[in-house]
């Protein structure tokens, strides 16, 4: 067989025509660059980084001329008002790390008015929350379904509410209001989402942020509501379009009361925030609250102490010699501790920031950025480690 010399006039084209598509990529990014930097027309781009943006991947491009920006990780957290100056020394040595704080400072009385808690209104917080441009939205509780559901249906009682709270959030200067009912009936569903949505308008008058906490739903959500009146009672879906955040909190998957068990599983998780993703349309309002606490169970027994994390690491410290088992449980993301004292075995599942790390970056697949934890207070100081201060 005779040897074929190539043929140039086939190649030629088709070189011609890359090198004419490179050559337009690179004006049009250049004249991209110009546009949006007009008071230096002169600043070029490396020809190297074009290249790579022409023929790899849009992560290449100049940053201000990707499509998709870098996301910032946002983070909140609750503070109990029984274990308030713990968490005060908390923030006190984390000023930057937090967007906002809901102290739970406020309950929900049966005639409208705010019942305050013993910590309420603290000047510390209030001027410390100020002077690092940390936002201060303080929780409204309730216990009682049945005073609940006597204000969403008298027109006078609810206004009277409403009023109540926005003159609080005003007197004091708070950037909003987190709304915490627990304890809904279930026939009040539609009269819930009408209170949020009254509530929601007034405050926004004054710019003011209305968040709400959720007990958590998943795609079980028939099931679960046919025992819980409450989550019956919160219609994501509606109460979604009239808050500035929805804080789900995705903890208590085994309770105080229940046989020994992890407090948020991997995959529970992920059920919550599939539902959420379908129920909610602004995905953005989405914030994941997830736990610092723990619980102490005589193992195989119901009924647990809750912990925080410096309760562990102590009892961890003191035990060492009679630790059975210390690890982390990779089906559930969370960590546990079985150890022998007074004659009997105990086991305690718990968070650190190994924990909430691995939690984030599961959430950040669907693209949550935003996270508040319960509660604030003996966390892992590890954990600020994950935190961009900046």
């Amino acid at each position: 067989m005779k040897n074929r010399k190539p043929k140039w006039y086939i190649l030629l084209p088709i070189i011609l025509i890359l090198f004419a598509s490179f050559s337009i990529v690179s004006y049009k990014i250049l004249e991209t660059r110009s546009k949006i930097h007009p008071e230096n027309e002169s600043a070029d781009y490396d020809v190297e980084e074009v290249y790579k943006a022409f023929i790899e991947e849009e992560e290449y491009l100049p940053k201000e001329l990707r499509k998709i920006e870098k996301i910032e990780t946002e983070f909140s957290a609750w503070i109990a008002y029984w274990d308030f100056y713990t968490a005060l020394d908390s923030y006190k040595s984390n000023k930057t790390a937090f967007r906002s704080l809901s102290p739970t400072w406020y309950f929900l009385q049966a005639d409208g008015s705010l019942g305050l808690k013993n910590t309420a209104r603290n000047s510390e917080l209030i001027n410390l929350c100020k002077q690092n441009r940390t936002q201060l939205i303080p929780s409204i509780s309730n216990s009682s379904a049945d005073e609940l559901s006597k204000i969403l249906n008298d027109k006078n009682l609810l206004d009277k509410h409403i009023s109540n709270i926005a003159a609080e959030v005003s007197t004091y200067n708070f950037d909003g209001i987190d709304i915490d009912y627990e304890s809904i009936k279930a026939d009040d569903r539609d009269k819930f989402s009408t209170f949020i949505r009254l509530l929601s308008e007034e405050l926004h008058k004054d710019a003011k942020i209305l968040t709400i906490a959720v007990l958590w739903k998943n795609d079980l959500e028939g099931i679960i509501e046919s025992v819980s009146e409450s989550r019956g009672a919160q219609d994501w879906s509606e109460i979604g379009k009239y808050v500035d955040e929805f804080r789900i909190m995705a903890y208590d998957y085994t309770g105080s009361q229940d046989y020994p068990g992890p407090i948020a599983p991997k995959d529970w998780i992920r059920s919550i925030l599939d539902y959420a993703q379908e129920k909610i349309d602004s995905h953005d309002k989405i914030v994941l609250g997830l736990p610092l606490y723990a619980y102490k169970w005589v193992v195989e027994t119901k009924g647990a102490n809750a912990l925080v994390w410096t309760d562990v690491n102590h009892i961890a410290t003191a035990n060492k010699s009679q630790i059975t088992k210390h690890e982390m449980d990779t089906e559930y993301f969370e960590k546990s501790l079985s150890y022998v004292a007074n004659d009997q075995t105990w086991v305690i599942w718990y968070q650190d920031s190994e924990v909430t790390q691995k939690r984030i970056e599961l959430a950040e697949t669907y693209g949550v950025k935003k996270f508040i934890f319960w509660r604030l207070g003996g966390e892992d100081s590890g954990m600020y480690d994950l935190f961009d201060n900046e």
